[in-house]
């Protein structure tokens, strides 16, 4: 769990829910951190500090507030250098015996079920549901009102949209791209973007790093 104290990484639009988050859940923003735009160095967000990246303390404590393609980057930028830990708002529930990764993010309302486990860096939003015993692999992002059965396995930086359902006991490959409201009833491979209900791939070749 995150100390008293911590760094958001990033200072966008998400940056900015992050820190709704960790506010509501009395934990203190020391300040945001950039590193695309050296100019911002000194700017405020939410009222705290904006510093450049190499600014940021040794072993300091940060999750990453970027949704983007760069996150992974910033991230492996930081690696070494920093702790992550998780944000996990209080509405959500949590049943027992699940594991969750470093600089993970559960946002409000959601429910996650027993003998779960999450990876590193992962961001379930608002509303998600999780099924019991399912598997979900690092960097994989859940946008709100996802809901994912039991028994299921979500490969490393898997997209799943909004409002999206995958059955139990599906397998669902590395980099994948879970449109918005698509029902997943068969397993997918790796790199492939799916649509629709019943879901069916629309593209391959995908890279959602």
């Amino acid at each position: 769990m995150l100390r008293k104290e911590f760094y958001i990484l990033g200072t966008g639009w998400l940056a900015q829910e992050f820190f709704a988050l960790a506010t509501d859940s009395h934990i203190s923003v020391e300040a945001f951190v950039e590193n695309e735009d050296p100019e911002k160095d000194g700017k405020r967000l939410c009222d705290r500090p904006i510093i450049w990246v190499d600014k940021l303390p040794p072993h300091s404590q940060c999750v990453c507030a970027i949704s983007s393609n760069s996150r992974q980057r910033f991230i492996r930028q930081v690696e070494g250098k920093t702790e992550f830990g998780c944000l996990i708002h209080p509405s959500s529930v949590i049943l027992p015996n699940t594991s969750i990764g470093e600089g993970t993010v559960v946002s409000t309302g959601a429910l996650i079920a027993s003998n779960i486990t999450i990876g590193r860096h992962v961001f379930i939003n608002r509303g998600v549901q999780i099924g019991h015993h399912t598997k979900i692999a690092d960097y994989v992002r859940i946008m709100p009102g996802a809901n994912i059965a039991g028994l299921v396995m979500i490969g490393e930086t898997t997209y799943v949209g909004m409002g999206a359902i995958i059955l139990e006991r599906l397998k669902i490959g590395k980099e994948v791209t879970i449109a918005a409201g698509a029902v997943v009833i068969q397993d997918l491979p790796d790199n492939v973007l799916v649509a629709g209900n019943p879901a069916v791939i629309k593209k391959r070749g995908v890279d959602v790093k």
